[in-house]
């Protein structure tokens, strides 16, 4: 099937998580070309990753990290980390504001099954918000339970190497080895997508992508709905 391009000067892309390095873990490379097409990117972090260990959190590293990605509107709901659970209207809400101004055309959020409370609580209540947006699209973070991809982005060196970039933003997540760990990110880019494809359509993936590109690096995405083609 051939699906025509839409013209992304005019397309409006917002992205939820529940910690600032989530988007970066995510979905950099897939953000970074919206960015580069001229799409409007609007990110909402519902908290700042404060832990008693870095209780300033990390909303400094994001805005460094979202300048990297060219994300232009930034929006930390500033929620009390690991206690989401106790702010589900607020969180809900303050995200519907967000969506009744921008008018997206497409919304990602984590993968909702998942073992850290706060991304769980992210993705149901931002599948929620998302009830008028005809696209929405789950990325993949950490600590994700049952998760089969059947969306794959493929980047090139260029996009890897920006990802990575905006990574290297979290230093205290890279300090304390959280989730941060950029040589099994660089190492899943390269060859997690060979779990879920046949190894004859790898093999042909591979073959044009590296064609067109040199390179190929992969995100992986699970669509809840995708309507608007």
């Amino acid at each position: 099937m051939l699906i025509k391009q839409k013209n992304m000067s005019k397309y409006k892309i917002i992205i939820a998580s529940a910690h600032p390095d989530d988007l970066a873990l995510g979905m950099a490379m897939r953000v970074r070309k919206y960015a580069d097409d001229g799409a409007e990117i609007t990110a909402i972090t519902a908290t700042r990753g404060e832990y008693p260990d870095s209780p300033a959190g990390s909303h400094n590293e994001e805005k460094k990290s979202a300048k990297i990605l060219g994300i232009k509107n930034l929006v930390n709901l500033s929620l009390p980390c690991a206690q989401l659970s106790d702010n589900l209207f607020t969180l809900r809400s303050e995200m519907e504001k967000i969506i009744k101004k921008v008018k997206p055309d497409i919304g990602y959020s984590i993968y909702p099954d998942q073992l850290h409370v706060d991304h769980k609580i992210l993705s149901q209540q931002s599948l929620i918000s998302y009830r008028s947006i005809p696209d929405v699209v789950y990325y993949k973070v950490s600590y994700i339970k049952g998760f089969i991809p059947n969306l794959f982005f493929f980047g090139n060196r260029r996009l890897l190497d920006i990802k990575i970039k905006a990574l290297r933003c979290f230093t205290s997540e890279i300090k304390k080895s959280g989730t941060v760990d950029v040589k099994r990110i660089k190492s899943l880019s390269k060859f997690e997508h060979h779990n879920y494809l046949h190894h004859s359509g790898v093999k042909q993936i591979e073959f044009k992508m590296r064609a067109l590109h040199g390179s190929l690096f992969t995100e992986l995405f699970n669509i809840e709905r995708l309507i608007s083609f």
